[in-house]
């Protein structure tokens, strides 16, 4: 999704946009080596997703090749945690734009995926030599602007998530009430994911759906061979509550205007979430305990604002277009 609405915001600012297909060789291995054909519905509806709604693509490729990528103006970097050498591993360096020399380098909402640097310093140092190249630079957390500043000696703008800066989603979307507690939980051992979910389900009379794997039959759950990106949209958008540790299912919570309780999956990595909420003004959505929640429950389930935060988010959305009209010259 934050592919898709990447290049729909380039594409309405009349851009043409191609995708450098770069997928980790051990993600195709583990796509090729499947035997479960439930798995692999899965996979084949994500593949139809992309062919539905991304512009062009190269082709596969998992190393660079420079000889499948057109010659472009610009090559962008964002967003995500592309810049999480622990999730991009042997293709980092990539993610810095290493390969374009024959074009301008940008990022759009790069995230590091952590508050602090801890790489060595030679790849700190090559990190630096790369990032000095870039036209302009965009991060998704104020972390982020720090790490530019303090360790790369680059400055860097926040702006928001592309999937908020894009907004729209209305022609994957079919309303339903289903009168559920959609959970997008990535942290499955967190004792605190069960003990809410059932708290809420006693008191608001709803059952708990899982929205990405399941806890075997204690809740429903989406079956593997229903997951798509359209389908995890709607399993949010049409849920009474969610509860999330997710950074993408609290953006799209507020996109959809979703009561939602936000998890920590991971304090060191919870940066990007906190970031999120402290824009908003929801920072008091996350629930650290179950005493924490018994303690704020009246408060936690008063209806948010979002005529407040959807003022700071059409803010937010202009700064992102902003920073894109700035710095990239439509010719």
């Amino acid at each position: 999704m934050q592919t898709y609405a990447t290049c729909r915001i380039l594409q309405s600012l009349g851009h043409r946009v191609t995708i450098i297909n770069l997928i980790e060789r051990e993600r195709v291995q583990k796509y090729f080596k499947l035997r479960n054909i439930l798995v692999y519905t899965k996979f084949i509806n994500f593949w139809i997703f992309k062919w539905r709604n991304y512009p062009r693509r190269t082709r596969l490729m998992t190393a660079i090749d420079v000889k499948k990528i057109p010659g472009a103006d610009y090559t962008i970097v964002g967003s995500d945690q592309v810049w999480n050498p622990q999730i991009t591993k042997g293709n980092s360096m990539a993610y810095f734009l290493d390969f374009a020399n024959d074009s301008k380098r940008m990022s759009l909402a790069s995230s590091f995926g952590k508050t602090m640097w801890e790489e060595d310093s030679e790849y700190t140092a090559k990190v630096k030599d790369l990032l000095s190249k870039f036209e302009a630079i965009s991060v998704r957390e104020s972390s982020g602007v720090d790490i530019c500043k303090n360790t790369f000696g680059v400055n860097a703008e926040c702006i928001i998530d592309p999937t908020i800066a894009w907004g729209d989603y209305t022609k994957f979307i079919k309303p339903r009430d289903l009168k559920q507690i959609g959970c997008f939980v990535l942290k499955r051992d967190n004792p605190l994911f069960p003990d809410l979910a059932d708290s809420l389900s006693k008191s608001e009379k709803l059952p708990v759906k899982l929205i990405d794997y399941s806890l075997g039959k204690k809740y429903e759950c989406l079956k593997t061979r229903q997951k798509s990106p359209v389908r995890w949209m709607n399993e949010i958008h049409n849920s009474r509550f969610v509860i999330t540790d997710s950074f993408h299912g609290v953006a799209f919570c507020l996109l959809f205007k979703k009561q939602f309780f936000v998890l920590c999956a991971d304090e060191s990595k919870f940066t990007r979430i906190a970031s999120l909420l402290d824009k908003v003004g929801l920072s008091e959505r996350r629930v650290k305990s179950m005493e924490d929640f018994n303690n704020r429950r009246e408060s936690l389930m008063k209806p948010i604002d979002f005529a407040k935060v959807s003022g700071i988010l059409q803010m937010e959305k202009e700064a992102y277009y902003r920073f894109v009209n700035t710095h990239i010259v439509n010719e």
